[in-house]
């Protein structure tokens, strides 16, 4: 059998009462999108320093500052898949380039 995944509330919740405190006020879709860039912000966090490309850097900085920015409702549904799809792509050259240096220290 295979465990869940996530226990109790999406992960992103767990951003609201800090972005209840920044920017009070948010309807729950506004507060998906925003605690998610910030959900996203994070991950990137986590994985700069192995990141040869700078491309987790990119992430980290970008959701930082658009997760307060103020935007209608579907630029920032659409600013929050951009840099998801952002920080997949980052994670994938990463493990192309740890596979590539895998195979060169095998020689």
């Amino acid at each position: 059998m295979n465990a869940p995944t996530t226990l109790g509330a999406p992960s992103w919740q767990r951003y609201r009462p800090a972005l209840d405190m920044l920017k009070p006020g948010c309807s729950e879709e506004e507060a998906r999108y925003r605690c998610g860039l910030m959900l996203v912000r994070d991950n990137a966090w986590r994985r700069i320093e192995a990141d040869p490309f700078g491309g987790m850097r990119v992430v980290w900085n970008g959701a930082q500052q658009a997760a307060l920015q103020p935007m209608p409702i579907d630029d920032l549904k659409d600013c929050w898949g951009a840099f998801g799809r952002m920080f997949l792509a980052a994670r994938q050259l990463m493990d192309l380039s740890d596979r590539a240096g895998g195979d060169d220290a095998r020689g």
